[in-house]
């Protein structure tokens, strides 16, 4: 039995539901009801909990109780007058000086009071009774568990679905979608929680084998091949019979031979029988490959079912697999999601429920509707007592979450074991004629929103509305607007149309809220989805109408994310041409082909080098800073269409992104990897990064439904409740609820049909029907509704209404009527078609004073100067000597049967030096802390998702690379150079002159690689020398430069032996690379050193082969040292860089 709540007089103990329809005050009497326990409970503000659930509304919850509070104390101390909603607590406690004296102790408290969503709340108990709860404290607490679960389902990907044959992964492909994507997005689907039971247990199947169906198709094939002539034959005669039948047989056969694999079939082969199509002549097809064919055809339809009949075991592995695994990792790894605080604290002890009940005396739930079981379970469990006092509040019919993991059947569950139900039935919203039209449309009949258990409850407006003028024609509050098929170009139009109209009204005095004009933003226009918004913003930016949409989509989805990526990726490789051209060509920074073929195209060069030097000094974000007011960025993107909204954008993401940098302590080199993970996330449930509102001041506001859920606005427009939800293919995964007793168990199926597709089908339509209550009840004063007349799919809209789903103008005109009598005349009707309506005239095209021209093509004639490397170099040389420049040797010895040192069984490849190379360059300490190390190579193991088990090797490697002497008199080391006395990944570039593979060879002359230059397809005219030298140190005043080499040579150290090492260094041209990074060295120190002398001051060049370095060793493996002489590079400098070669 339900009844109105007694906000005044109601009694503060025991549990209580109050159910509130939609503007009935939920947050103001959450509010009042703390005053009360502060007064009639004596609580301290600390003991009364209040739960909601987002950042938001605990903080407008906070600001109410607050404010609250200091109306209080002056409403039952002062003799002035008060607002209307305290009238009743002056009443109650004039004059009591202990009331006063509780509210402003609260007040002065206030810090204390306990106001939290569900999951800050669990993180507070556990973080305060971690003791009772045996707790191992987390390290880090994250939002997005995305990266372990991607590392998860990747491992899952190659285990199950990679050794599968090619023939079952092309039907699991066609039919389910199986890429690791697909996987990932089926992932999301599965529940985590220990109270969602799994349908039935799935039947484990071996994975299925192909070896009968590839023999039967190689038998197949063979036959085709030898006899094709006489099969084909016969395939044309039997296309006389039936060329219907027979005309695409012959070319789907000989597609389908050419291939190496029995999948996909081609549909003319699927549909092949002889028997049945040749009724005149059955015996044209003699051939007995046409009976081979039939009997592929039975054994290719057996494996596909074999195939099909996997999936379900495929699904519940994989369900396991995210049930158990994801929980081992996390822990682990040392990190919690929100997900697992609430299933920590669902699973803790029962002194940790009395502890907590002790310190909270009461507990206020706030939009108990989207509550989930196991956040009920918490809730009841640490709460429900005769001597507490527990409030769930919230409304059944604005339960629009699910995909959140909201539970409409969690509050239909507490709703059916309570004995307390109240219910807030008074608006004060809406006008009482708006009111009064949408308890019209909700009371159709008893099952408006499909289950009987949610029931509409009709409201009465409080009148504390303020008045409104309105023009002289039909001043109904609530307007359908009725067109016969769907046109979004006519909608958006007739939208435009009326808002416009509105405005003009407002503008002139016609439209008045109270004393107020009507302004754009007094006007709300509710959508879907981004892409209803696109078309409506699209539209009213046309009209000239200023507009927001504060709801505009995922950051990472808009070109600015990709511009930025790119800007990224040329400043962490300024020495790439292609790489700081792609960066320079966005319209951030907006360069056009005519600047990029500029005379000053170095100094670009230079910008994104002084860039990197900043990044690595200072940070990203003063980077970004810098690049920004150096490029005038924010000028230029404000005067492009939509500037604004690309601003805001820009400065968006160059937050994001350095707040990445700092919490996930990313490096340069692992940004791009997160910016691009964060573009490949499914962007439909990523709250995280929802783009920011450029500004919504004058302006119309454009908001998804579940964005305006708990706002109101003046009038609002829902242009699009008609849709439906575009069906795709049949879920295989499916999540219901089964009625059982007194409650609402959540089941989910890896299967997908039955009684459960059913039902998931009914909580899918309800939640649709309670998204339009949604939508229909954000509006004070005017509303309107557009209906399409005809339809092919059942509609949430026509459902509510009682409506088919296909309906005319003229059955639509009389209903609205019908409803107009029952609401006393409080809804409209308008037929919108594609003639002018002087209510809806759209407004002039916008005239432009000026004409426009067609631009001159500039004169790109002039030579492209090159950007020149070592790697650049080696790249031009003949076909037969091309080499990759990391590419491995052969090893000298076949991998032994016996142990082999560990660091020789990693693999080998670019990557693999990649990964080196980030490790050394990140370790900067003089002497070696193993803990600083190993969180080092933990790091980057992470990062570049790499074994676990490589860690110590790669310790060991470590240690030997910087312990080992270097020269042949020990007494360098690289663990012996302070970090103020070594540079790493030294950038440069210097200008070059004419440069060609002959005037190498002729410089090298007296060297090994003189000849191997020499076949150099070279030809520079004019361009530019630059590189990135691993890392340059200083040892008793002399400079040396050091290269990191990855190379895998062998399994034993002799393959790293000095001799070994010179054929490794003529191979690969390495001489060459160490003479330029020499003369790049020395022409810095020429500038930059007083009284630099090259034999004084450079000691030479170190090629560390890092696999292969080992002090315990006979003599000096994986070291290849040298010193070219003064007079080699005195010459490269006046050849090279000052064009005087000839």
């Amino acid at each position: 039995m339900t009844k109105e709540f007694d906000l005044i007089n109601s009694p503060l103990f025991g549990t209580h539901l109050i159910e509130a329809s939609a503007g009935t005050g939920k947050t103001f009497t959450i509010a009042f009801l703390v005053l009360r326990l502060l007064v009639e409970r004596e609580m301290k503000i600390g003991e009364i909990l209040v739960l909601t659930y987002t950042n938001n509304a605990t903080d407008e919850l906070r600001r109410r109780i607050r404010t609250f509070l200091k109306k209080a104390i002056e409403s039952i101390t002062s003799e002035n007058e008060v607002e209307k909603t305290f009238e009743a607590l002056r009443d109650k406690y004039k004059g009591d000086e202990k009331a006063s004296r509780f509210f402003s102790d609260a007040l002065r408290d206030f810090d204390e009071a306990a106001i939290h969503t569900i999951h800050s709340f669990c993180r507070k108990v556990l973080d305060d009774h971690s003791f009772e709860s045996n707790r191992r404290r987390p390290e880090e607490i994250v939002s997005d568990q995305s990266p372990w679960i991607g590392e998860l389902l990747a491992d899952f990907w190659r285990r199950h679905l990679y050794p599968l044959p090619m023939e079952a992964f092309a039907i699991l492909f066609n039919k389910k979608k199986t890429f690791l994507s697909d996987i990932q997005k089926l992932a999301i689907k599965i529940p985590k929680d220990p109270i969602t039971q799994l349908e039935d247990e799935i039947e484990v199947k071996t994975p299925p084998t192909a070896f009968s169906l590839r023999k039967r198709f190689e038998e197949l094939k063979d036959l085709w091949q030898k006899e094709r002539e006489e099969i084909a034959g016969e395939i044309e005669k039997a296309k006389e019979v039936d060329v219907k039948s027979f005309g695409n047989l012959l070319p789907s056969l000989e597609s389908f031979f050419s291939s190496n694999f029995a999948f996909p079939l081609w549909e003319e082969i699927m549909k092949f029988d002889p028997e049945k199509k040749l009724k005149k002549d059955a015996t044209i097809l003699t051939h007995r490959f046409f009976l081979l064919l039939l009997d592929f055809k039975e054994e290719a339809k057996r494996f596909q079912r074999e195939v099909e009949e996997y999936y379900p075991s495929l699904l519940y592995d994989l369900y396991l697999t995210l049930k158990n695994e994801l929980p081992r990792r996390k822990l682990k790894e040392g990190i919690y999601a929100f997900e697992d605080l609430l299933v920590e604290l669902y699973r803790s002890s029962q002194r940790v429920k009395d502890a907590v009940r002790k310190k909270y005396r009461a507990a206020l739930v706030d939009e108990f509707q989207d509550t989930d079981p196991i956040q009920y379970e918490i809730i009841r469990n640490f709460f429900d007592g005769e001597d507490s006092f527990l409030v769930f509040i919230g409304d059944p019919r604005q339960a629009i979450y699910s995909f959140r993991g909201a539970d409409l059947f969690t509050y239909l569950t507490a709703r059916e074991g309570l004995s307390q139900i109240h219910t807030l039935s008074q608006n004060h919203r809406s006008t009482s004629g708006l009111v009064e039209a949408i308890n019209t449309i909700f009371s159709r009949h008893d099952e408006t929103f499909v289950f009987p258990e949610v029931k509409f409850l009709r409201s009465s407006s409080s009148g504390n509305t303020p008045p409104i003028s309105w023009p002289g024609e039909s001043k109904a509050p609530l307007e359908f607007w009725y067109l016969e098929e769907a046109d979004t170009d006519l909608i958006t139009s007739a939208l435009a149309s009326e808002i416009q109209r509105l405005l003009s009204a407002g503008s002139q005095g016609k439209i008045l809220i109270g004393e107020k004009p009507l302004s754009p933003d007094d006007i709300a226009i509710l959508v879907a989805d981004r892409y209803e918004a696109r078309d409506v913003r699209a539209k009213l930016k046309q009209q000239g109408i200023n507009c927001v949409f504060q709801r505009m989509g995922y950051l990472f989805e808009t070109r600015e994310a990709k511009e930025i990526l790119r800007i990224i990726r040329a400043v962490l490789e300024p020495h790439r041409s292609e790489l700081v051209r792609a960066a320079l060509a966005t319209s951030i920074l907006g360069f056009t082909g005519p600047d990029l073929l500029g005379r000053e195209e170095e100094t670009y060069y230079q910008d994104f080098i002084r860039y990197r030097t900043l990044w690595e000094k200072d940070g990203f974000l003063t980077m970004f800073r810098e690049l920004l007011r150096e490029k005038e960025v924010r000028k230029r993107l404000l005067s492009l269409p939509e500037g604004e909204r690309r601003l805001t954008n820009v400065l968006h993401l160059g937050e994001v992104i350095a707040r990445a940098e700092e919490k996930e302590r990313l490096t340069p080199n692992g940004l791009p990897k997160w910016i691009i993970r964060n573009m490949e996330r499914d962007s439909s449930s990523q709250n995280e990064y929802e783009l920011r509102l450029e500004r919504d001041t004058g302006a119309v506001r454009i908001s998804t439904i579940h964005g305006a859920k708990g706002l109101e606005f003046p009038i609002v427009f829902c242009p699009f409740l008609w849709k439906t939800k575009k069906k795709g293919k049949e879920p295989d995964l499916i999540r219901y609820h089964k009625r059982e007793d007194a409650s609402w168990k959540p089941i989910f199926s890896l299967r997908g049909h039955g009684e459960g597709k059913e039902r998931a089908r009914k909580e899918a339509q309800s939640e649709d029907c309670r998204r339009i209550y949604v939508a229909l009840t954000r509006a004070c004063f005017r509303l309107y509704v557009v209906f399409v007349g005809k339809g092919k799919e059942e509609r949430a809209l026509n459902f509510i209404l009682g409506l088919p789903d296909d309906v005319t103008e003229e059955n639509f005109r009389g209903f609205i009527q019908e409803l107009s009598q029952k609401s006393g005349g409080n809804i409209a009707f308008r037929y919108i078609t594609h003639e002018p309506d002087e209510s809806l005239l759209p407004a002039a095209a916008p005239h432009y004073p000026f004409s426009l021209q067609v631009r001159e093509p500039p004169d790109i004639s002039r030579r492209i100067e090159t950007m020149a490397s070592f790697t650049y170099f080696i790249s031009q040389r003949s076909l037969e000597h091309v080499e990759d420049i990391e590419a491995d040797l052969t090893p000298n010895t076949p991998p032994p049967v016996g142990e082999v040192d560990a660091i020789f069984t990693l693999p080998s490849g670019v990557e693999m030096g990649i990964f080196i190379h980030r490790i050394m360059e990140q370790i900067s300490a003089t002497h070696l802390d193993e803990a600083e190390v190993l969180a080092i190579i933990d790091r980057n193991l992470r990062f570049f998702g790499h074994p676990a088990g490589w860690r110590l090797p790669l310790w060991e490697m470590v240690k030997r690379v910087f312990n080992t002497p270097l020269d042949g008199g020990g007494k360098i080391t690289l663990s012996s150079i302070a970090p103020t006395e070594r540079l790493a990944e030294m950038a440069f570039t210097l200008p070059m002159g004419e440069t060609t593979g002959e005037l190498l060879s002729s410089l090298f002359n007296e060297s090994p690689i003189g000849n191997r230059l020499n076949k150099l397809q070279l030809q520079i005219t004019h361009g530019f020398l630059r590189g990135f030298i691993d890392l340059v140190f200083r040892h008793e005043d002399k400079y040396y430069l050091v290269d990191w080499k990855t190379n895998h040579l062998g399994y034993t150290y002799a393959d790293y032996a000095a001799e070994r090492l010179e054929g490794v260094m003529q191979e690969h041209l390495y001489h060459l690379q160490f003479h330029l990074y020499l003369l790049a060295l020395h022409r810095h120190l020429k500038r930059t050193l007083r009284g630099y002398n090259y034999e004084r001051h450079v000691g030479g060049v170190f090629y560390l082969f890092v696999r292969g370095i080992n002090p315990t060793q006979e003599g000096r493996t994986g070291i290849y040292s040298a010193l070219p002489s003064r007079e080699i590079i005195e010459k490269m400098e006046v050849c090279l860089l000052e064009g005087n070669g000839k």
